[in-house]
């Protein structure tokens, strides 16, 4: 998934429209299968986005890159329990189909039919379901999320039959929006639609300097409540590797979820930097509470 630079509107909303065929029959009747396969065509109409970066207002626009993948989750009622049948598995795009703004794109692929055990675990089964044009009109919740092209695999967090991003520290906020940048929506069935939300993350943009040239550093990211918080008294949120520059400078991106987390949604939040001999700490500033729709840029220097 390709970005032109760098952040996000504060309002920005990105609306995907899926148009789902698959399994026609008369829609009285019903199929037995294991699996269903669909073809989805996915937009982004782009509101309050840009073609290109925009400093002033930090503005970005998704555009799909060749290889993106849709994950696909299904659930016959809205709220997961033992006894539920699902649908989900990964749709991938349709080579080709970009269309030439790079807002839309086709997907394909199968999705498998589970039992939710009453153990908490999933299993393949044949289910006998209504058939409808579009299957995902027999789901009670349908999540989808976009895994871009780019994505390095140990960024992927399963659960049970679910998919998401994990928080991650990478090398650019480029690097994050191109690959790593969590990107989901939920299908709504009267209108036969799905709307794509930018992201449950918060991101930080980091420069840290008067660190040591050329050097790899451990890195933190906490959350404390005032500024002399230490990690002690602080929620570690996120760790990961950063590289030094010739001048001393590592620059960084930061990518944490939030939604339903109390704790991650405000307040101090600071690094702590370990090399082989030194403990340092950069302070980022504090949020009350954090925004997803924005990144924020934050410069410290390491002490």
């Amino acid at each position: 998934m390709k970005t032109k630079l760098i952040s996000f509107a504060t309002s920005a909303v990105f609306v995907a429209l899926l148009f789902v065929s698959a399994c026609t029959k008369d829609k009285t009747e019903v199929f037995s299968a294991s699996s269903c396969h669909v073809t989805v065509s996915v937009g982004f109409p782009g509101t309050k986005s840009a073609a290109a970066y925009d400093e002033a207002n930090r503005v970005y626009t998704l555009k799909f890159t060749e290889g993106d993948r849709l994950y696909v989750h299904g659930t016959d009622v809205d709220v997961d329990e033992a006894g539920e049948w699902h649908m989900a598995g990964y749709l991938d795009m349709v080579p080709g189909s970009i269309s030439e703004d790079g807002k839309r794109a086709t997907f394909d692929g199968n999705l498998t039919i589970y039992n939710h055990l009453d153990d908490g675990t999933y299993q393949g089964a044949d289910m006998v379901l209504p058939d409808y044009t579009n299957p995902l009109q027999a789901c009670g919740a349908t999540v989808v999320r976009l895994i871009p092209a780019g994505v390095d695999n140990s960024l992927l967090q399963q659960t049970g039959i679910d998919v998401e991003i994990k928080d991650c520290v990478v090398k650019s906020l480029e690097v994050l929006m191109s690959s790593a940048v969590d990107v989901w929506g939920n299908y709504i069935a009267s209108k036969d639609f799905i709307v794509l939300n930018r992201s449950n993350h918060a991101i930080f943009d980091v420069n840290v300097s008067q660190l040591l040239p050329n050097t790899t550093y451990d890195v933190e990211l906490y959350l404390g409540q005032v500024k002399s918080d230490t990690p002690d008294n602080s929620t570690k949120i996120v760790s990961g590797q950063v590289l030094s520059g010739p001048s001393g400078n590592a620059s960084f991106a930061i990518s944490f979820d939030i939604i339903g987390k109390a704790e991650r949604q405000s307040g101090y939040a600071f690094l702590i930097l370990k090399d082989e001999s030194h403990t340092l700490r950069a302070n980022l500033g504090s949020k009350n509470p954090f925004d997803t729709e924005k990144v924020y840029r934050a410069s410290s220097s390491a002490e």
